[in-house]
């Protein structure tokens, strides 16, 4: 089956074939299943939009394309693509267990749960609530696509409200990337650390900034001296004995 004009290759947007193609050891009946989810996650949030101004279709397919990349199955891709159809699109639990089955839906299901969950801040409260994270998530595929979605949410935090940004990028930073470390996805904990940071601690990530700079800066200066030396020392076709041996040559 052809993809659909909207589902093509598109400059910046993440494409059903660009999920495939992260997909490992996928068959064709597992690619078919996650074009479905696709198609039908592109018209169930047709009409809806990210504050970014892109269409919605870009987060799940952002979603998917992780969870391919972390090596997840048809069915945890597929449910990737709907996690979000039965919360902000109203698609009823029927019509997805009809066109996906019994799983798709219990996966999509248990996702929605997860974020009815409410960080509230206190660290004894946090660590209730990954306990509860866990606690609740029956099938771990369903913490890897609540992981996956945080990761997208994070990558696009710039677009969100202000004073919603530090809410979300403390709870990424003391919820989900303790999980992902905890379930040995390190990767995907450091990049949520490090897409927080700057946002739990703005002060501090500036200072460091400031230190690289100063860094790149001291390591450029030692650099253009050494281009330097290298010019002033250098003969046609060789280096002069004392440059060689003050690089730690003797001939």
């Amino acid at each position: 089956m052809p993809e659909s004009p909207s589902a093509q290759d598109k400059k910046g947007v993440t494409s059903l074939s660009d999920i495939t193609r992260a997909m490992k050891n996928a068959s064709s009946r597992d690619q078919e299943l996650v074009k479905k989810a696709y198609l039908f996650a592109e018209s169930a949030h047709a009409k809806h939009f990210r504050n970014s101004g892109e269409p919605y279709i870009v987060h799940p397919s952002e979603t998917a394309k992780i969870l391919a990349e972390l090596g997840g199955g048809s069915a945890t891709i597929a449910a990737g693509l709907l996690h979000d159809t039965i919360e902000d699109v109203g698609v009823k639990k029927e019509e997805l267990v009809k066109e996906f089955g019994e799983e798709i839906n219990f996966l999509v299901e248990g996702v929605t749960k997860l974020g009815r969950l409410k960080y509230k801040g206190a660290p004894r409260h946090n660590e209730s609530l990954r306990k509860l994270f866990v606690a609740m998530s029956e099938d771990i595929r369903v913490l890897l696509i609540k992981l996956a979605d945080r990761l997208h949410n994070m990558r696009t935090l710039a677009y969100v409200p202000k004073e919603k940004q530090k809410r979300i990028a403390s709870e990424t930073l003391e919820i989900y990337a303790p999980i992902a470390y905890r379930l040995g996805i390190k990767k995907l904990s450091r990049e949520l650390e490090d897409l927080s940071f700057p946002y739990v601690y703005p002060k501090e990530h500036e200072e460091m900034k400031k230190l690289l700079r100063e860094r790149h800066l001291d390591r450029a200066e030692s650099l253009e001296k050494f281009s330097r030396s290298v010019k002033n020392h250098a003969h046609p076709g060789r280096l002069s004995l004392g440059l060689l041996q003050g690089l730690g040559h003797h001939p």
